[in-house]
């Protein structure tokens, strides 16, 4: 984790990072934490960050909810991590032809779906989805959205079967 939030804009660690060949961005782990996520949001003037996408947390998610080669995943209600889920949201996966799994890019952002068309007239995405998003928004106060892009392969753990004799 980088100490973006921590020591804030110090002129001391900047000049430190600026020695050591850093910029100070969240994503140079190549992993993004909401605190780190929040703090970009308010302060990365909307520059893209990348993400590894093995860093994601897709222990909940099955092979067979591909479809036409592509899975939506909510990670706020099928992840283990909250974190995640709350800077990722929903995002989609699609299955590459060597087997492969990459993730779609991303955006941080607080954008409403509109509930009047069919694909976010769901009861998640009314009454679970919306409702979250609107209040992020309001912890967050102001800021600007940014892109998350996923670099390499997703990770899908096959299930295990517990099987009865």
């Amino acid at each position: 984790m980088s100490n973006f939030n921590l020591l804030g804009d110090n002129p001391l660690y900047r000049l430190y990072n600026l020695l050591k060949g850093t910029d100070d961005r969240p994503d140079e782990d190549g992993e993004l934490t909401f605190l780190e996520a929040r703090s970009w949001y308010r302060k990365g003037h909307g520059q893209t960050l990348t993400v590894n996408a093995s860093s994601i947390d897709l222990s909940g998610v099955s092979e067979d909810g591909f479809v036409k080669g592509q899975q939506v995943v909510n990670l706020e209600i099928m992840g283990n991590n909250i974190s995640q889920g709350l800077v990722y949201g929903s995002i989609t996966l699609k299955k590459r032809p060597d087997g492969s799994t990459e993730i779609y890019k991303d955006q941080y952002n607080f954008e409403q779906h509109d509930t009047n068309l069919e694909q976010y007239n769901t009861f998640e995405q009314k009454y679970i989805r919306n409702p979250a998003t609107f209040i992020g928004n309001l912890l967050h106060g102001g800021g600007q959205m940014f892109e998350i892009k996923f670099q390499g392969n997703a990770i899908l753990r096959p299930k295990t079967h517990l099987f009865v004799k």
